[in-house]
């Protein structure tokens, strides 16, 4: 009786985190400016050109920049953390 309980318990933790998760304020803004231009393929190709954390940060300022987005330095890298924690896992 009670193994049914948990599963329906973690699966309803499982979408609860789901949710929280897109609404950070970096996964909004990569939403709103990064998936105008692309998806998340460039993220999980296998010859991604970004090799390290500092050259994620960089490349997210370039892509700012040409996507004339007005963010803050902790906006680019709150969404550099965003990138890495999801895609690249460069900080383990």
């Amino acid at each position: 009786m009670l193994k049914p309980a948990l599963i329906v318990l973690s699966g309803a933790i499982a979408i609860f985190s789901t949710g929280i998760q897109a609404a950070t304020p970096a996964a909004k803004l990569h939403q709103q400016s990064c998936t105008s231009c692309h998806g998340s393929e460039v993220y999980t190709r296998p010859n991604h050109r970004i090799q390290g954390k500092p050259q994620l940060l960089k490349q997210v300022r370039r892509c700012t920049m040409a996507a004339g987005a007005k963010w803050f330095d902790d906006e680019i890298k709150s969404v550099a953390d965003y990138l890495d924690s999801h895609y690249y896992h460069f900080s383990k």
